[in-house]
């Protein structure tokens, strides 16, 4: 229980709004204009969470000179009444929100938010972004639920392998040589509560797509990596050892992206569809192909 966790996406998207000048003003040290302090850098909230799950571990000399390591696991984690704290600071301040960004010149439908056609966009300096914000912001809330969600950021499978094998006799004696995988399974990384659909009985408009909701999560691809070893005993005295180690990281050089976030875009990228979908969007790399080669002299 009260587990703390980042709030600062969200904190992000209220900043934005409340830094979001009237018409007219294209003063940049200008905020709203209706007194709402923009929220400070750090936000943190709350959440329970429930985690159970299963690991397995084996390891076995397999001969005298084969090793083995063997490890997976399985879980199952769950966040429940997720963001009170921001709950409560939005349906305090919701009026407020839209109030600074009709002043900003946006006008509402429900709870989407669009730029006044009417006004010439040179008087809203701050108006697309805050629109944007908001449009965000309605997104992620509806992916906010108090019922028993997969923990964001979850990983549910997991596994790595490494076997090696050392040469005692022969030419090769002192080499050992090894290799070895790990698995990550897909990630949680967003819900799909905001998800929305063109509404049929009114084309170009939307409407909530009934097929998903909050529980329904948005994953990044599950994906597999190995490394490689190899090292040299070479004992060149009684007193003297050269130990040569290199290790070959992502071997097979694994270049697919690394989803982490995602946003509502519009569905399979067709612009003229207003239906949007949260989709995996930011993303980071692993580390191309790597070598890594040390030599110890022990004496």
């Amino acid at each position: 229980k009260n587990n703390t966790v980042s709030a600062s996406t969200l904190r992000g998207y209220i900043n934005t709004i409340a830094s979001a000048n009237p018409l007219d003003d294209n003063n940049a040290s200008s905020v709203n204009a209706r007194g709402l302090p923009r929220p400070p850098n750090g936000a943190l909230d709350i959440r329970k969470n429930e985690v159970s799950g299963w690991e397995l571990d084996i390891t076995a000399n397999l001969t005298r000179n084969w090793r083995l390591v063997l490890n997976g696991s399985l879980t199952g984690a769950y966040q429940t009444d997720t963001y009170p704290l921001f709950l409560a600071y939005y349906r305090r301040n919701e009026a407020t929100l839209r109030g600074i960004l009709e002043d900003a010149g946006a006008l509402f439908n429900g709870d989407v938010c669009y730029l006044d056609p009417a006004i010439d966009p040179g008087r809203s300096r701050d108006g697309p972004a805050a629109v944007q914000a908001w449009n965000n912001l309605q997104n992620n809330l509806a992916s906010i639920t108090s019922e028993r969600q997969k923990l964001s950021g979850l990983v549910e499978r997991t596994a790595n392998l490494y076997t090696d094998y050392a040469f005692r006799n022969g030419p090769l004696k002192g080499l050992r040589i090894g290799i070895g995988a790990n698995y990550r399974g897909k990630r949680v990384i967003a819900f799909r509560g905001g998800d929305t659909i063109e509404d049929p009985a009114n084309p170009g408009t939307v409407i909530d797509d009934p097929s998903v909701g909050p529980l329904d999560a948005v994953y990044s691809p599950a994906y597999t990596t190995a490394t490689a070893t190899a090292s040299y005993n070479w004992r060149v005295s009684r007193k003297l050892t050269v130990l040569l180690n290199l290790r070959v990281a992502n071997l097979f050089d694994y270049d697919k992206p690394l989803y982490y976030g995602a946003l509502a875009r519009p569905v399979n990228g067709d612009l003229a569809n207003p239906g949007r979908t949260m989709t995996p969007v930011q993303y980071r790399w692993l580390t191309p192909r790597q070598f890594t080669f040390t030599a110890t002299l022990r004496f």
